[in-house]
C-alpha cells in the first residue's frame, strides 16, 4: 500500500512536471507532502490501528502485571499523539508560535 501511494505521487508529480498539466485535485489527493491526502490519513490509520494494538498488549500485561507494562504504555500513548498529530498537523502550529522547527524537539 505505501509503495502504491509513493508511486501514484511520483508519477502525477513526473507527468504534471515533465510532460502536461495534471488537474489540481488528483496533485491534492496524492501529494505525501500535504496534510489533508489519501497518503496522510492511510499514514494516520496505521499509526492509530498500531496504537490499538499496542494498548492491547498493555492491558494484557497489566493483568499480569508483567515489568514491560509500562513500556507498552508508552508505546500506545506516542502512536496514539502521533497519528492524532498527523491528522490535526499540531506540528505546523507549533512551527508557528516557536523559533525552533518541530522537528528538533520531536
Amino acid at each position: 500500500m505505501v509503495i502504491g501511494l509513493i508511486s501514484v505521487h511520483v508519477v502525477l508529480h513526473a507527468i504534471h512536471y515533465e510532460i502536461r498539466s495534471v488537474p489540481w485535485l488528483l496533485i491534492e489527493l496524492f501529494d505525501v507532502d500535504r496534510e489533508d491526502s489519501i497518503p496522510t490519513r492511510f499514514s494516520s490509520t496505521s499509526m492509530f490501528i498500531a496504537a490499538a494494538l499496542a494498548f492491547e498488549i498493555w492491558r494484557d500485561k497489566h493483568s499480569v502485571a508483567d515489568k514491560w507494562r509500562l513500556y507498552w504504555f508508552c508505546v500506545a500513548l506516542g502512536l496514539g499523539l502521533m497519528s492524532l498529530d498527523e491528522i490535526a498537523g499540531f506540528h505546523e502550529s507549533y512551527d508557528t508560535v516557536t523559533m525552533i522547527n518541530w522537528a528538533v524537539p520531536g
